[in-house]
């Protein structure tokens, strides 16, 4: 490959990296730290019965942001 496909790969890598740290970040605001690895394993409602981490391999991590906003909010967790 050449240097410019490595470059865009790499860029690729790090804006999944960054998002998924903004996710972590996140979601350690309305849960303890020790509990988020377990609950991305979990299936949940908000998430039609998936998991969280099927979401996100779906593409939707703005669906997990909404349910951190909601629960800001004082929703649901």
């Amino acid at each position: 490959a050449t240097l410019e496909a490595k470059n865009r790969l790499s860029l690729v890598k790090q804006r999944k990296l960054n998002e998924a740290h903004r996710l972590i970040v996140g979601l350690s605001e309305i849960m303890e730290s020790e509990n988020i690895a377990p609950w991305l394993k979990q299936p949940n409602e908000w998430f039609d019965g998936r998991t969280p981490l099927q979401a996100l391999a779906e593409g939707k991590a703005d669906k997990i942001w909404e349910l951190i906003f909601h629960t800001k909010e004082g929703g649901y967790l």
